[in-house]
């Protein structure tokens, strides 16, 4: 009897649920395909390396590295000009110009001897910013095209309003012409006759007057 009680327990204690965990709140993880996606709305938008009154950099010291390697090949494939026009020297540019930043001469002394250098530094140093402004990671906003237009912008303006209202008629313009009639000989009917007046001549005979 008693171990007939004993087996009945321990079947009942092996039916028993089991125990209640408390609820963690730990995040959920992530799945496979959702790994390392994020939110667009959530991301801000990237600092720019440079700012807009910080553009202008000498190509051997600008942040870029493209930039710098510009000046390199610049500098073994150009030539001074002022070596090369007043001297007779082929001497390759060394010298950074302080207004540009592109290397133009072979030396501070050449370039200060240059006499046509205030007609090309302002566009060298136009290309200097406009080459860092791209690089640079700001919104390019110039280049924000505008949307579909609404037809509602389209504005219906009468013609009086546009200075196309019709002028008067001009009789000769608008009447139609009307061509004229040819007789059966050739000659139009409102026209006059082409041929010459006769007159009579000293012997009694008509002869046309020239």
């Amino acid at each position: 009897m008693a171990s007939r009680v004993a087996h009945s327990a321990r079947a009942l204690r092996s039916r028993a649920p089991p125990p209640l965990v408390a609820a963690s709140h730990s995040p959920p993880r992530r799945t496979l395909f959702g790994w390392g996606k994020t939110k667009l709305d959530d991301a801000a938008p990237p600092k720019p390396l440079l700012t807009q009154d910080n553009l202008f950099h000498p190509l051997s010291q600008s942040p870029f590295p493209e930039m710098r390697a510009k000046g390199d090949r610049i500098r073994q494939l150009a030539y001074c000009p002022v070596s090369q026009d007043q001297h007779g020297d082929k001497v390759h540019v060394a010298f950074e110009c302080p207004d540009c930043g592109f290397p133009t001469h072979a030396s501070e002394q050449r370039w200060r001897e240059d006499p046509n250098h205030g007609r090309y530094w302002p566009r060298l140093r136009e290309a200097n910013e406009d080459e860092h402004d791209l690089r640079s990671g700001r919104e390019l906003t110039e280049f924000r095209l505008p949307g579909p237009s609404s037809l509602s912008l389209y504005l219906v303006v009468p013609p009086s309003r546009l200075g196309l209202t019709r002028s008067r008629r001009c009789p000769q313009a608008n009447s139609r012409t009307r061509r004229p009639s040819r007789s059966a000989t050739g000659t139009s009917s409102c026209t006059r006759a082409a041929s010459p007046r006769s007159r009579p001549s000293a012997h009694g005979d008509t002869s046309p007057s020239s």
